[in-house]
């Protein structure tokens, strides 16, 4: 007669000792049929909670704001110190490369000094624009997404990424 082993060389049987008989083929069964099944219960519980683990996480950026949380570019003053998205006209711009961090300013509304609001861009963010953002701005529409901030009265967003300036259509 074969010896369990040769049957299969990987099982070790054990003796029945008072009534109970284990097999570590046996404990290895249960464990491959309890772990899948607490593996989709899992899934099914994440699934119901809405908070099933991706691989990717995925971001949607809007490619332009909504028109409802735009806020007009003469309206930005009274937004001074929040994080929002300003959108309005392009009217006059300037790169100041006789000053220092040689500056572009895109002047809304009116030009400079009656602008309503500024976007700034540091000459070593400009790389992060079109080429020469004074021209490709001027006289369009322009949504700036950022920090609403303040200098010498007049509101204003600082522009590191072109992701920041978006084209209104």
């Amino acid at each position: 007669m074969a010896d369990i082993q040769d049957v299969h060389p990987r099982t070790e049987f054990v003796w029945p000792e008072k009534g109970q008989a284990k097999t570590r083929l046996a404990m290895r069964t249960t464990a491959f049929l309890v772990l899948p099944f607490l593996a989709a219960v899992s899934i099914l519980v994440l699934a119901a909670c809405g908070q099933m683990p991706t691989s990717t996480p995925t971001r949607t950026v809007p490619s332009e704001p909504a028109a409802s949380t735009a806020i007009p570019s003469t309206q930005a003053a009274a937004h001074m110190g929040e994080r929002a998205t300003v959108c309005g006209p392009v009217v006059d711009t300037r790169y100041a490369t006789g000053s220092k961090g040689r500056p572009t300013f895109l002047n809304f509304d009116r030009p400079y000094p009656n602008h309503t609001f500024v976007v700034l861009i540091w000459e070593s963010d400009r790389g992060n624009f079109p080429s020469n953002p004074e021209s490709y701005y001027k006289g369009k529409q322009v949504c700036a997404t950022g920090l609403i901030e303040s200098y010498q009265g007049k509101p204003e967003i600082i522009a590191k990424t072109g992701s920041q300036l978006v084209l209104a259509r």
